[in-house]
Formats: structure tokens, C-alpha cells, sequence
């Protein structure tokens, strides 16, 4: 019964929040991506929640996001943040060849085509994907998780740490306590 009160209240305090666009922008469209996990939440099937965000623009909302349940188990923190960044990685190769067919150009006139960056905020998910090195820590890696580690080993993709707080990926994967949560929106740009 606190969980529907809990959810009911929610809806009520959120039902006028809406994404912003402006339609113009100062800056130069850069594609942005951010991603996030959170290990092991489900306690049913102890299964992990990816999450990533994409922008176009710092100053606007983003254009593509997602939070899903990983289909598999994750046997660390790591191995669960690099399958978010696995599932960034994808929709950013997509995100950039459709900036490309919609003539979409930075700020040197040129198409969107160029390395596009991945934020998160697990240092140890990041040294693992920069790291092409076979290792103990890894060997349990799916597939997909080696597919991010070829992506940036070929200089298409650049993964970067950003400190959990500043992360709008956070948003997608877990449920936040009141502060953090509008911190959170405001990332985003809902208002």
C-alpha cells in the first residue's frame, strides 16, 4: 500500500514535467552520451537496469533515451556497467549515422560523423573498455561486452568519467530520493 501511495504521488508531482526543446541553440551539436547501471536490482532475478541518454546540445533535452533490464546476470558492478555502455555504444553508432543522413554538421561545416563520447561514472567499467588486454577480471565477458572494448580500441567511440552526481543517465536506472531526483531532472532539462 506505501508503494502506491509512494507511486501515486509521484505521478501527481511529475504530471506537468515535460522534455524541453528550444529549436535553436547557441552551441554547436555535438553528440553526448551517457550511461549508467544499476547492479543487480532486481531482486527476483538479481538482474541488472542499463540506462543511457543521448544530446544533441548541452542546452536542450535529450534526444534518445533508454532503461531497460540487461538479459543476463551480471557477475560484477563492472560487467554491469560496461553492458550500459555497450547499449550506449550501439544507439551512438546509430544516433551518428542518422545525424549523417539528416546533414546534420559541427561546428566546422562538417557531418556528424566524427567520435562521439560515452560518460560514465564506473572507473573500473571504463579502465576494463580502455584496457584491450585479455584478463582474469574479464574473461567472464559476453560477446557484447567485448564489442565496446573494439569500438574504442578503433577511435570511433571515447569513453570518459563523470562523477555520479552530474551523471543523467542516474535518473534512468534507480529510484532517487526527492534531491537528487530534481538534480536529476534538471540534467535532463524537464521542466
Amino acid at each position: 500500500m506505501n508503494t502506491a501511495k509512494h507511486l501515486l504521488r509521484y505521478i501527481k508531482e511529475t504530471v506537468d514535467l515535460h522534455l524541453k526543446y528550444s529549436g535553436r541553440s547557441n552551441q554547436s551539436p555535438r553528440l553526448d552520451g551517457y550511461a549508467d547501471a544499476d547492479y543487480a536490482n532486481d531482486e527476483d532475478n538479481r538482474k541488472s537496469i542499463s540506462g543511457f541518454c543521448y544530446f544533441l546540445f548541452n542546452d536542450s533535452s535529450p534526444v534518445s533515451y533508454s532503461s531497460k533490464k540487461q538479459s543476463l546476470v551480471a557477475l560484477s558492478t563492472m560487467e554491469a556497467e560496461t553492458t550500459a555502455m555497450t547499449e550506449a555504444t550501439k544507439e551512438g553508432l546509430w544516433l551518428r549515422n542518422l545525424c549523417h543522413d539528416m546533414r546534420i554538421f559541427d561546428e566546422h561545416h562538417k557531418p556528424l560523423t566524427n567520435i562521439f563520447i560515452i560518460n560514465s561514472d564506473s572507473e573500473s567499467a571504463l579502465k576494463a573498455i580502455r584496457n584491450p588486454i585479455f584478463h582474469a577480471r574479464t574473461k567472464h565477458f559476453d560477446i557484447r561486452q567485448h564489442f565496446i572494448r573494439d569500438i574504442v580500441s578503433k577511435g570511433d567511440v571515447t569513453v570518459d568519467f563523470i562523477e555520479g552526481i552530474k551523471n543523467p543517465a542516474d535518473l534512468l536506472t534507480k529510484s532517487l530520493e526527492r534531491v537528487k531526483h530534481a538534480k536529476a531532472l534538471r540534467l535532463i532539462h524537464m521542466a
